[in-house]
């Protein structure tokens, strides 16, 4: 399939459907550069999933970006299908509320999905933090996490575990974010690099839409 320096598109990527993604990634990438693979195969702007072998994933579409969207931040749509025909879900207007920063999330029909909050920080030194709202479930903060001395065991784990994921280079450097609704975490977010979600609850495409205001 490869030949030396040159990465050439494997055949016909299966989509995967999004209702049950654990892990996923907003990009082109089909296979990332490794080993014999200067260059990365690349496809279309997508949610992709990691499938296949974990040392070497097919990353798969489960949903699909307009075609003539080259940044997910520049978009407000996700589709179901490649031809952008089938809304998946919409990203509202900005709204505000007091000093916080609302986006509403809808489906095909306008029904909501839920809601993203941006919260800015209480001191210049500390970053803004988030907050996402889903119908029926306690609301779902965002904290970002270190690997430092003073972080758990499972805190270092899991962002090791992502860096692995992500596959990349400068994965050291992306903002990782641990998401708990009460005591239960819900998912793990790295700008730049694979979300892992948690809670089977969760609904994915609120997880979508928030990976496609790239926050960083």
């Amino acid at each position: 399939m490869f030949k030396r320096g040159r990465a050439t598109a494997p055949a016909a990527v299966p989509q995967v459907d999004w209702r049950g993604v654990t892990a996923f990634e907003v990009g082109t990438t089909v296979l990332r550069k490794r080993r014999g693979r200067r260059k990365p195969v690349t496809g279309r702007l997508a949610v992709r999933v990691p499938t296949g072998d974990p040392d070497d994933p097919v990353l798969a579409p489960c949903a699909y970006f307009a075609p003539h969207v080259a940044a997910s931040v520049a978009a407000s749509r996700l589709y179901t299908d490649e031809d952008a025909q089938h809304v998946l879900l919409r990203i509202g207007p900005r709204q505000r509320d007091g000093e916080d920063e609302l986006r509403t999330i809808t489906d095909a029909d306008g029904g909501e999905i839920g809601v993203i909050r941006r919260v800015p920080p209480e001191h210049h030194l500390v970053r803004h933090t988030w907050v996402l709202s889903q119908p029926g479930r306690p609301d779902i903060t965002g904290k970002t996490v270190g690997v430092g001395r003073r972080g758990g065991r499972m805190q270092r784990d899991l962002i090791s575990g992502l860096r692995g994921l992500d596959g990349g280079e400068n994965a050291h450097l992306a903002r990782t974010i641990m998401w708990h609704a009460r005591d239960e975490l819900v998912m793990t977010t790295r700008a730049f690099g694979v979300t892992v979600i948690s809670a089977d609850w969760l609904d994915r495409r609120l997880a979508f839409a928030y990976a496609m205001l790239a926050d960083r």
